[in-house]
């Protein structure tokens, strides 16, 4: 079974999330393209591993997040956090929002990145 339809997410969201993904990147001129794998990769694991049920809504929100945890765990100067809800976020969701969502992601793989 594919875990996001767990969380009526469609594979076609998930696609459009991912080159959504790599725009965010080359506007934010993030360097590495890691960052674009392990992005992808830990949304993914997240949405497999995680306990509550989303819908197409938080994807935007949990892909927003891998975005700023792979920035920081790959690039030599990652994405700063006033850039993730204005310029990528186009200010649908607030810092706090982001760092709640980064803890719950980051313990639901057990910091495995």
């Amino acid at each position: 079974m594919d875990p996001l339809e767990r969380h009526n997410i469609s594979s076609n969201d998930r696609q459009r999330m991912i080159d959504w993904m790599i725009q965010v990147f080359r506007v934010l001129r993030v360097s590495s393209e890691n960052s674009i794998f392990i992005s992808v990769a830990l949304m993914d694991r997240y949405f497999s591993l995680c306990i509550n049920v989303y819908d197409r809504s938080s994807l935007l929100l949990v892909g927003l997040t891998c975005l700023f945890i792979s920035s920081k765990y790959e690039e030599t100067h990652g994405i700063f956090m006033e850039e993730i809800p204005k310029n990528a976020g186009h200010n649908q969701f607030q810092k706090c929002e982001i760092l709640e969502m980064e803890i719950e992601i980051l313990r639901t793989v057990d910091f495995k990145i």
